[in-house]
C-alpha cells in the first residue's frame, strides 16, 4: 500500500505544478541519514517537513527495487517501515 501510494503521488504530480510535499513524521535531523532514537521527545536541529517532487521520485525508484520497505536511508528521508 505504501509503494502504491508513493506512485499515485509521483503520477498525480507529473501532471501539475508543485511546489513542496509536507512529509510527514519528521524525526530526522539536519544531518543527511541520521535519525533521532525512537522514543524521544526533543527534536532540535529537525530537517525540514517540506520536500520536492525530486524525493519523491527518489522515493518511488527505492521502493520499486524492494520487494518489501526495508530501513532505508536517503539524505533528505528515511523509508522506515513499521510492523
Amino acid at each position: 500500500m505504501f509503494k502504491a501510494s508513493i506512485q499515485r503521488l509521483v503520477d498525480f504530480t507529473s501532471t501539475r505544478d508543485l511546489v513542496h510535499v509536507l512529509g510527514t513524521h519528521i524525526e530526522m535531523t539536519t544531518t543527511p541519514m541520521v535519525d533521532y532514537p525512537l522514543g524521544v521527545t526533543s527534536h532540535p536541529n529537525e530537517h525540514v517537513l517540506e520536500l520536492r517532487r525530486e524525493h519523491l521520485i527518489e522515493m518511488n525508484e527505492a521502493l520499486k527495487l524492494l520487494p518489501t520497505p526495508v530501513l532505508q536511508k536517503h539524505a533528505d528521508f528515511i523509508i522506515y517501515p513499521v510492523n
